[in-house]
């Protein structure tokens, strides 16, 4: 009897606080994204780095070799209008911030091989203009991105987003991502990259500002106003340019007033550019990152180039 009195209390609480009372088993995204994301993870480093060299033992913390920047990859699928029938598969592109790369005539990828637990090194020369272009950047300078053509690597099948899971601005609506909304990113931890495979960091944040303002100043070389979205976790140097994905499942508030968890899909609502600093020094513990629909411009943009032949 006090049982049921004490539930019954309960009930007219949750009632008269406009409170639905949470499932014990919430409806989740498939498990294995986060774990599928991050064996994908890339790391990128500069063409004079030796990546995947054995680091000899003992290994201190000074001798980890840091990547310039994290990364993942977009399958992108031409329009059909423009495409031959022979080119409508899907071309692969490695992500990333546009400072990453910088200036640099080529970069190493560093990624997880699929056939034995070891990483595995690829070259990618970077050519900016001409026929044989593999590199695409905004047509805004204040757009921190850089969309790199791979090929298909040898022994390694990283995950490819296609890119219908890039948010765009009416995306955004639809799945009702505002502040607040729970995302996770994955790419480099300071200090351990992994010694015979990658070992990247998941982190996990909730959505703190969606500002359409040209606000956020970067640091040198850029030096420019740019706009950001802001995630609450911690940036560190060698995580720009992995992605900011949503996570499920998200608590969104009814018509009715009442609360209710819902399954999302895995979409990237931004690329991670730079951390925001303290007036006192240190960091914040807030990331700004590129908002997604600044990468769908890109990918547009990219989709009517045609390939080299």
């Amino acid at each position: 009897m006090k049982k049921r009195l004490g539930l019954l209390m309960l009930f007219f609480l949750s009632v008269s606080l406009n409170i639905l009372l949470l499932p014990h088993v919430l409806p989740a995204q498939d498990g294995n994204i986060v774990k599928d994301v991050t064996n994908s993870a890339l790391f990128i480093y500069d063409s004079s780095a030796s990546p995947c060299d054995e680091v000899p033992r003992p290994v201190s913390q000074r001798k980890m070799l840091r990547p310039i920047g994290s990364g993942f990859i977009v399958g992108l699928r031409p329009p059909v209008a423009v495409s031959a029938p022979e080119s409508t598969e899907m071309r692969k592109f490695l992500i990333t911030a546009e400072h990453v790369i910088g200036k640099r005539n080529a970069v190493i990828v560093r990624l997880n091989r699929s056939d034995k637990p070891e990483f595995a090194c690829y070259t990618i020369r970077l050519v900016k203009e001409g026929n044989n272009r593999n590199v695409f950047l905004s047509d805004r300078a204040e757009v921190d991105l850089a969309a790199i053509r791979i090929p298909d690597f040898p022994d390694t099948h990283p995950v490819a987003f296609d890119d219908s899971m890039v948010l765009d601005e009416d995306l955004m609506k639809k799945e009702e991502v505002r502040e607040g909304t729970d995302v996770f990113t994955v790419g480099y931890l300071v200090g351990y990259a992994g010694i015979k495979q990658n070992y990247p960091a998941v982190k996990f944040g909730k959505v703190v500002t969606l500002s359409d303002e040209t606000w956020y100043h970067s640091e040198s070389p850029r030096n420019m106003d740019e706009q950001a979205y802001l995630i609450e976790l911690q940036s560190e140097p060698g995580l720009s340019g992995a992605p900011v994905i949503l996570q499920s499942p998200q608590l969104r508030k009814n018509t009715d007033g009442s609360f209710q968890y819902r399954a999302v899909k895995p979409y990237i609502i931004g690329v991670l550019k730079g951390g925001l600093r303290s007036l006192i020094g240190g960091s914040q513990g807030i990331t700004a990152i590129e908002p997604a629909y600044r990468l769908r411009e890109l990918l547009t943009k990219i989709a009517h180039h045609p390939d080299p032949e």
